[in-house]
C-alpha cells in the first residue's frame, strides 16, 4: 500500500488528530497510511518549535537573609558540650530552676 503524501500545512492538523485519537504513533501512522518516520519529524519539530514560542518563565523575588553569626560566650559563661556536640552555656544570671529542668531533660534523653 503507497504511503499517502502530506503537505507542510496539513501536518497541524494531523498532528492533532492523533492527539485525539488515543493511538500509539505507529498504530495511528497505519491506521492513517503514512510514513511514520515523517510523523515522528513533524511530531518532535512542532513540540520544539511550541516550547521556543512559550512565555519566558516568571521570576519570583528572592529574599536574602544574613547568616546569624556565632557569638563567643562571655568570659563568665559555663559552656556545657555534649556528646553529640550539642552546646549549652549559661552565663552569669541564668536562672536556676531552669536551667535544672534542661538538665534534668538532658538527663531523660540518655
Amino acid at each position: 500500500m503507497p504511503q499517502r503524501k502530506i503537505s507542510i500545512s496539513e501536518w497541524p492538523e494531523v498532528l492533532s488528530q492523533f492527539q485525539d485519537s488515543g493511538l500509539s504513533q505507529r498504530a495511528y501512522c497505519l491506521r492513517e497510511g503514512f510514513s511514520l518516520r515523517s510523523f515522528v519529524y513533524h511530531y518532535y519539530s512542532r513540540s520544539k518549535s511550541s516550547q521556543l514560542t512559550t512565555t519566558p518563565p516568571t521570576f519570583l523575588p528572592v529574599i536574602v537573609k544574613p547568616i546569624p553569626q556565632y557569638h563567643p560566650e562571655p568570659n563568665d559563661a559555663l559552656v556545657l558540650v555534649l556528646p553529640a556536640g550539642h552546646r549549652l552555656a549559661v552565663s552569669a544570671g541564668f536562672d536556676r530552676s531552669t536551667l535544672e529542668r534542661l538538665l534534668d531533660i538532658l538527663e531523660e534523653r540518655r
